[in-house]
């Protein structure tokens, strides 16, 4: 008995902690928010070859699941644009950033804390702890529906950006 209680114990320690550090950068969240998983799970491919999902790795991935992609330039400038955003589409910019669309078709985003760069946090974490606005002084943080238009200036502003694109089933 005391050897099968050691053996739980030792798994829940060993795969817990593992499991919950999921969130890096604007791609991971994009990444659970699409699949509701970890875009990382204890063992997975990214724990070998880098610390973070890359934009080329979302997108990989989404065509993977049946995505399909479209590409618009300076969509930014475009009046209509936020109009053909629709619930559960993924904005990819340029390989910089990335959000969600909503059900409200506005954009849920993540972008790293400026005093935690490199951190990972839990979902729970970014959920609770990070959400914007963050204290002052730190920018970043998780962003809950944004308009297009602030969506682009959190990240862009004053910069103009080149490339969007826009997946979807």
């Amino acid at each position: 008995m005391r050897r099968v209680l050691f053996l739980l114990i030792a798994l829940l320690l060993l795969a817990a902690p593992a499991s919950l550090k999921a969130i890096r950068v604007c791609h991971d969240y994009t990444f659970y928010r699409v699949f509701r998983t970890d875009p990382d799970p204890p063992g997975g491919a990214m724990s070998k070859k880098s610390s973070y999902l890359s934009a080329d790795s979302l997108r990989r991935v989404l065509k993977k699941n049946g995505y399909n992609s479209f590409s618009v330039l300076n969509s930014y400038q475009l009046p209509n644009f936020p109009k053909i955003l629709k619930p559960g589409y993924v904005v990819i910019v340029e390989d910089a950033h990335s959000g969600f669309i909503n059900e409200k078709a506005n954009v849920d985003h993540f972008l790293q804390p400026s005093k935690s760069i490199g951190k990972y946090f839990s979902v729970k974490e970014v959920e609770e702890k990070y959400k914007a606005p963050l204290k002052e002084n730190e920018k970043g943080g998780l962003f809950l529906n944004d308009t297009w238009k602030t969506f682009v200036e959190r990240r862009f502003s004053p910069n103009p950006i080149g490339k969007i694109e826009i997946w979807r089933k």
